[in-house]
């Protein structure tokens, strides 16, 4: 079983559509290459004007449902949330096809979400559902144990980028990074700020450690997936956090989504009794 939906899922443009970015391309996505990664934002009235404020990113997990961190949901203070799906390039200037807004009319966060940020997941129910297409289309969901290659997984976001001054970026991030074992993740973040009794809570795996490729501000919620032997991507964690921007050797904190697919199952099918 692929994913929590009967539609197809976990799959990656490799082809792009319509045109390729050519050049150095690192840590930059093709169009429509991660069709599954929402955009999050929040509209809120600054001095009587409404302003759509990026917050995060999420998952499309099934057409009118997202997968994200609560921490992000958070960051939308009182405002309205919405998510935007088909979105790449914010400058709207080289897209093929149109991008689409939905509103989030219900926040599912997990019931055990603390202080300490543990249990840091989430839903985003819309008000409508996203329609599906070349590039909007759904990740799947790792419903029973996968060989993933584990060498190099992916994750995208708007969230800053270190190497560019630490500005929001206008086109969508690509980075890959390898899985790294809890223990070996735990060890390296007790050489940080967080020092020697750190304890790396079990709700989250780890990815990265290579110098200047990482997530970064402005990308919590965002999906990491890996592909199977057949090509096919699953998303097993969430964008959570991180001691600073790729650094060396020092990976970034994800939401174990394996550890929680029990807990998404039973919200997605009280969601489809509610709508009945």
């Amino acid at each position: 079983m692929r994913s929590s939906s009967n539609k197809q899922c976990g799959v990656r443009n490799v082809n792009v559509i319509g045109f390729r970015i050519t050049g150095n391309t690192d840590g930059v996505s093709q169009y429509g290459e991660l069709p599954w990664t929402l955009m999050v934002m929040t509209r809120m009235i600054v001095l009587d004007v409404s302003k759509d404020i990026h917050v995060g990113s999420a998952s499309l997990i099934s057409p009118g449902v997202a997968l994200t961190a609560a921490h992000v949901i958070s960051k939308a203070y009182d405002g309205e949330i919405f998510v935007r799906g088909g979105e790449w390039d914010l400058s709207g200037e080289y897209e093929l096809l149109p991008a689409e807004n939905r509103q989030v009319s219900r926040t599912i966060i997990h019931e055990n979400y603390n202080t300490q940020h543990h249990n840091n997941i989430a839903l985003l129910v819309f008000d409508k559902p996203l329609e599906l297409d070349r590039h909007i289309q759904l990740i799947c969901l790792p419903l029973e144990p996968i060989e993933f290659n584990r060498k190099s997984c992916l994750t995208g976001g708007w969230g800053e980028n270190q190497l560019q001054g630490k500005h929001m970026v206008n086109i969508m991030k690509k980075i890959e990074v390898p899985l790294m074992d809890h223990d070996q993740c735990e060890a390296a973040f007790r050489t940080t700020r967080l020092g020697q009794n750190f304890i790396l809570d079990e709700s989250y795996i780890c990815a990265g450690g290579e110098e200047n490729v990482d997530v970064c501000t402005g990308d919590g919620g965002a999906p990491l997936v890996c592909s199977d032997p057949s090509g096919i991507y699953y998303q097993i964690g969430i964008v959570a956090w991180g001691i600073g921007c790729g650094k060396r050797g020092i990976p970034g904190a994800y939401t174990n989504v394996t550890m929680y697919r029990e807990w998404i199952e039973a919200k997605m099918q009280k969601l489809s009794e509610d709508f009945k």
